[in-house]
């Protein structure tokens, strides 16, 4: 009996041999894994599901605002944005004229303020299309770029001719095409990401599944994945360094160090205020370390060992070696004067507590304008049910949040709904692990527990399905098929008295259309000239620094010898929808880059 050896035995010897490390996220032992739901779910199932969701959403509506030579949203490098940064991919970021001179303003280079990742990725697609429609293959040359004519140029490999290939509004239409299927392909990644993360997190193919639809159903995600914006590529990025975040300090493999590195560079070489949410990502990861290794550190030596962790400093030097690379950072002066921009960058700054605790709200509504009133609300009960109940994977998903808001909204005192997808990425997980032990208590049938779940994941569905649906069919198509059918191309004369962007293509169709914006406020001038029609968008009509508020009213209340012949507005989205529609985007911001107001006039007195 003495020489016997107790399991109880066994497990002391065990936990008294520190040296045989676990994981720094797992302390002392493995997270338990979840009990399998009620409703099981096969990893390989969610993920068919998720990826037929994502191309549902965004490839309905996937052609707004085309054919065009220029897309209809701000801040996109779909286009002429990108052909124009073709000849400098891998080189210096400066604009340049014909000569390859650097184009300046105000005694400064004028510099691409976007870094370049998503430019080389877009790029060497757009060098094989066009080298595709030109047979001189200029693109493949020492060519430059002449963005006022769409214009290619480049020298015969005698040095004796100058080649030219010009792009029409066809071929910048598929370039641009070409730039969102990138960013589906993306997006698809993304809501694959947060269902890998919530996975590895909770290991429940369930709750993976439930996080990736709350990201798949984000009305901003399904908008910003439709189009050429940075905000989708950033968050793919973004979600995929937390994941190898996690298998770092899971696993302490190497390769998953150099990997967060790697990922983290690339993110922020998508665009720079990625900053603040890696930042919370470096800080976990660090805070894991310094806690494993000050609790079973036996002297202050071992305590202190994290500040030599080769893992740590191997992803450190991996992160700044690529950041360097993509951002040419021995190009001194072009690399000062794009970060410059982003340091500089300040908005409606008054200063004070005040201050800070409204921009703080205005922070959490653009959580709430991204996925509704309603899945916002089910976030923040989520959150503090988390908070109980699994407090790890609370803290996890809102620390990106947090030091995002901290590091990069308040020092530039702006914010948009859209900078907070990656944000939007973490909290997912909460919603799903808040579901799946709804969907565990035994004291309800299931049936019942379903209910809150199909009505949140319903609602967020309609929400997300009225982009797409308004995409297709939104506002300025309309307005150029009435044109079509009611104005004659050799009689009638019409006046867009606000930018192309916010306008209906009719000029393309072969309409006499001329755009009146005068320099300083648009004001009565624009239609001295008296147009037989007038259209005139409320982006533009709207903005006091360049419409003049007086000359707004008088026209659209028929004082100035015109009168509305038709209005097109929004169908779908907030606040001019109606029924479901107007339910599910209840308080939320109304997005106007989609389906402005375009109001048509006609001449009835000289």
């Amino acid at each position: 009996m003495k020489k016997k050896k107790t399991n109880k035995q066994k497990s002391v010897s065990t936990v008294e041999k520190p040296s045989q490390v676990t994981p720094w996220l797992l302390i002392d032992k493995p997270i338990e894994p979840l009990k399998d739901s009620v409703l099981k779910i096969p990893g390989w199932l969610g993920v068919l599901l998720l990826v037929i969701g994502t191309l549902s959403l965004t490839l309905t509506g996937i052609k707004w605002g085309l054919p065009n030579d220029r897309p209809w949203n701000t801040d996109s490098i779909a286009g002429m944005k990108t052909v124009n940064m073709l000849p400098r991919l891998f080189s210096s970021w400066h604009y340049a004229d014909m000569d390859g001179k650097p184009l300046m303003r105000n005694g400064k280079p004028i510099i691409e303020r976007y870094p370049r990742v998503q430019f080389i990725i877009t790029g060497l697609i757009y060098k094989q299309m066009i080298n595709s429609w030109d047979p001189q293959h200029i693109a493949s040359r020492d060519f430059q770029v002449d963005s006022k004519n769409n214009t290619f140029y480049a020298k015969s490999d005698d040095g004796k001719k100058l080649l030219k290939f010009q792009l029409s509004r066809e071929q910048i239409s598929k370039l641009i095409m070409a730039s969102r299927i990138v960013i589906i392909l993306m997006a698809i990644g993304t809501v694959l990401g947060v269902f890998a993360v919530a996975r590895l997190l909770s290991r429940n193919s369930l709750v993976g599944f439930l996080s990736a639809l709350v990201m798949m159903l984000s009305a901003e995600f399904n908008q910003f994945s439709h189009i050429g914006n940075l905000d989708t590529p950033v968050t793919f990025w973004f979600i995929w360094t937390a994941y190898v975040v996690l298998k770092a300090i899971m696993t302490l493999q190497f390769r998953y160090f150099v990997l967060t590195g790697l990922f983290a560079a690339i993110a922020m070489g998508t665009k720079d205020p990625i900053v603040g949410s890696l930042a919370a990502l470096a800080l976990f990861m660090v805070g894991c370390a310094v806690f494993y290794h000050v609790r079973h550190g036996a002297d202050l030596s071992q305590k202190l060992k994290f500040l030599y962790e080769p893992r740590l400093w191997g992803s450190l030097i991996c992160f700044v070696a690529l950041i360097c690379l993509l951002n040419n950072v021995w190009d001194t002066l072009a690399f000062k004067t794009r970060l410059d921009h982003w340091m500089s960058v300040k908005e409606d700054y008054q200063g004070g507590a005040g201050h800070q605790k409204r921009l703080a709200f205005k922070a959490l509504y653009c959580i709430r304008d991204a996925c509704g009133i309603w899945m916002f609300w089910t976030i923040i009960v989520s959150f503090f049910y988390c908070l109980w109940r699994h407090r790890l994977c609370a803290l996890w998903a809102i620390f990106p949040f947090v030091a995002f808001h901290l590091i990069v909204t308040v020092d530039a005192s702006q914010v948009q709904a859209r900078y907070h997808l990656p944000s939007l990425a973490c909290m997912a997980i909460l919603v799903g692990l808040a579901f799946r032990d709804l969907l565990e208590l035994k004291r309800f049938p299931l049936f019942v527990k379903m209910i809150p779940l199909l009505l949140i994941y319903g609602i967020a569905t309609v929400f997300s399905a009225s982009i797409s649906l308004e995409m297709r069919n939104e506002s300025r198509l309309r307005a150029e098929a009435w044109i079509r059918e009611n104005i004659d191309k050799e009689k009638g004369s019409i006046t867009f008295i606000s930018p192309p962007s916010y306008m209906p293509r009719s000029q393309h169709e072969g309409y006499n259309v001329r755009y009146s914006l005068n320099k300083g406020k648009t004001d009565q001038r624009s239609i001295q000239h008296k147009p037989q029609y007038i259209a005139l968008s409320n982006k533009w009509y709207n903005d006091k620094l360049f419409f003049d508020q007086k000359f707004k009213k008088q026209l659209l209340n028929e004082q100035l010898g015109y009168k509305k012949v038709e209005v097109f507005r929004p169908q779908y989205l907030n606040p001019f929808g109606q029924g479901i529609f107007k339910i599910a985007a209840l308080k939320t911001k109304r997005r106007s880059v989609i389906s402005p107001v375009v109001v048509i006039m006609e001449r009835i007195s000289d």
